[in-house]
């Protein structure tokens, strides 16, 4: 919320996928959710925790975050500060590799296992 404030900005809906992985998409009502208000233009910026909010897999990241930005709203990371993908090739490029090591931990098993 402070660096939503900072920015002058207000506060709107707030989407949730509690307890779903981010690996999946389809299945996430709050991304779905989202996707569906954002097509309406409802808000022009979405703020998130980090990139790895939106997702887990790295093709389906970057195509939902396109998919975001062509509808006129701005992606904004609060782990960072910084606007997600950003304009540069350079940015845009960390930014798949972020995707990346987040979709690798999200294949990562725990190194042990319940009997």
């Amino acid at each position: 919320m402070i660096f939503i404030q900072k920015q002058g900005w207000t506060v709107g809906p707030v989407f949730e996928d509690d307890g779903i992985s981010g690996a999946v998409f389809a299945q996430r009502p709050g991304l779905q959710s989202l996707l569906a208000t954002v097509k309406t233009g409802a808000f022009q910026r979405l703020v998130v925790e980090s990139q790895s909010r939106i997702g887990r897999d790295t093709l389906k990241t970057m195509l939902t975050l396109s998919e975001i930005e062509k509808a006129g709203v701005e992606v904004w990371a609060l782990n960072d500060g910084k606007r997600i993908p950003p304009k540069d090739a350079d940015s845009r490029l960390l930014s798949y590799i972020k995707s990346e090591i987040d979709a690798a931990s999200a294949r990562r098993r725990p190194p042990w296992r319940w009997s």
